[in-house]
């Protein structure tokens, strides 16, 4: 059994495959993964190899309830990326999108002045008169992040945000990023606050 297959390269997955995906009968060769996880390069993964494995896999299984995230979110990010009419909502035709659910299980809310905001929001940066190079959006795009977590403290400190009860605290807030300069771009823009 393979867990986090996503973070797994095509040197491993070659091992992994002679050593037991023999086809004799006697082994199993169990792959858990997320192909949508497969992109962060930096930590070894490999999509190709992923979508080979899955590709050679007798039979796969989804998860079909999300138990980290609220129902509205949920909903949300079902809603932008399950479309009938875009059956295949990423640049690759091989990774699709399976909807879930929410688990029965009440859980805390993230609260602004005792509202539930919209479970998300896309930011999107204008320019005056032409598309910016990433080199200018870039930087734009860490100090609107950075400003963003900056308020969400600031109000959590004035008893205005929290999650349930309790305050919200940086430990609760997490920035993806594609590559360690552009965790290191964030980290500059929030210490410059």
């Amino acid at each position: 059994l393979i867990d986090e297959f996503q973070d797994t390269d095509g040197l491993q997955y070659d091992i992994f495959r002679t050593l037991f995906a023999t086809g004799d009968g006697e082994n199993s060769l169990f792959l858990i993964g997320d192909p949508k996880q497969a992109i962060y390069s930096f930590r070894g993964a490999d999509l190709h190899t992923y979508l080979d494995a899955a590709d050679s896999c007798e039979r796969g299984m989804t998860l079909g309830v999300n138990y980290r995230s609220t129902p509205e979110l949920i909903a949300a990010v079902n809603h932008l990326f399950f479309r009938p009419d875009n059956p295949r909502p990423f640049l690759d035709p091989k990774i699709g999108y399976q909807p879930v659910s929410a688990p029965d299980q009440e859980r805390d809310r993230f609260r602004e002045d005792g509202r539930t905001p919209a479970p998300m929001v896309l930011w999107q940066v204008k320019s005056e008169d032409k598309p910016l190079a990433k080199g200018a959006l870039a930087p734009r795009i860490c100090r609107a992040v950075a400003a963003e977590i900056s308020r969400l403290l600031r109000g959590a400190a004035g008893g205005r945000i929290g999650i349930g009860d309790a305050p919200l605290l940086p430990r609760d807030i997490a920035v993806l990023v594609e590559t360690h300069a552009q965790g290191e771009a964030i980290h500059q823009a929030l210490g410059a606050l």
